[in-house]
């Protein structure tokens, strides 16, 4: 199965690197999108836009199997766990609505990026999270350019202006209290009942991460491995078996 994730971009370097102007995003997003979705139906196509402009007939080879249900699935959000549930479900309720009267398919994997640092006891776990997530977010700031805000004048930008000065923030462990409780940061049980809340936000494909700026690759590899022994066969009896019997 190919989970296909494409997004517009919010770092002026980014942009900057082609010679694009950021205020073209949106437009050059839905252009690119349409021309991946033509695609993968299989079909041999065309493409005129405004951007974009393929006037040779041209098809993908080899052709994606199972085009047909390829053709008709909607585009679902890739959310980030950085955000309050209120707003992530407002999203995700948002895309839905918006998805059916296009008439497309919303019974879909809605995937969230969610971090996690997880130990015996949440002290223990939260511990961990202040002593390295502030370092994710000091490079993250210093990506997107923060106090630039490249964002401002640009309307498709709006949003970003506040997420990326709440993200400066960030850098401040004493800061890290709400965002910790968005994301998977506790014992196995606390991890488990967020499982089991953000599943019933409507979030059915969790893409965990433990490998933060700073993060030793041995410390990373056992909150993978507690989370794969402790939480996820909770949730799925079978989790780690059928890789094991694929294996053998």
């Amino acid at each position: 199965t190919l989970h296909l994730g494409i997004g517009r971009g919010t770092a002026k370097s980014e942009y900057d690197a082609y010679g694009v102007d950021m205020r073209e995003a949106r437009g050059r997003f839905d252009e690119i999108y349409r021309i991946v979705e033509t695609g993968l139906t299989g079909e041999p196509f065309t493409f005129k836009g405004k951007y974009y402009d393929i006037p040779r007939e041209i098809r993908i080879r080899p052709a994606p199997t199972g085009k047909k249900v390829m053709g008709k699935l909607g585009l679902p959000p890739l959310c980030l766990a950085q955000f309050p549930d209120s707003l992530l479900a407002k999203i995700l309720g948002n895309w839905r609505v918006a998805a059916a009267e296009a008439g497309k398919v919303t019974d879909v994997t809605t995937p969230i990026q969610i971090k996690c640092f997880i130990a015996d006891t949440d002290e223990e776990a939260r511990d961990l999270a202040r002593n390295y997530l502030p370092r994710n977010f000091e490079v993250q700031a210093k990506h997107y350019e923060v106090d630039a805000n490249h964002w401002e004048g640009i309307e498709d930008y709006a949003v970003f202006s506040k997420m990326f000065g709440n993200m400066k923030a960030m850098t401040n462990p004493d800061n890290l209290g709400p965002l910790m409780d968005q994301n998977f940061v506790g014992s196995p049980d606390t991890i488990a009942r967020r499982v089991q809340a953000m599943n019933d936000l409507g979030f059915n494909y969790f893409l965990v991460s433990t490998s933060t700026p700073g993060v030793p690759k041995e410390v990373r590899r056992e909150m993978y491995r507690r989370f794969a022994a402790d939480v996820a066969p909770r949730f799925d009896a079978g989790f780690g078996k059928r890789q094991a019997q694929a294996a053998d």
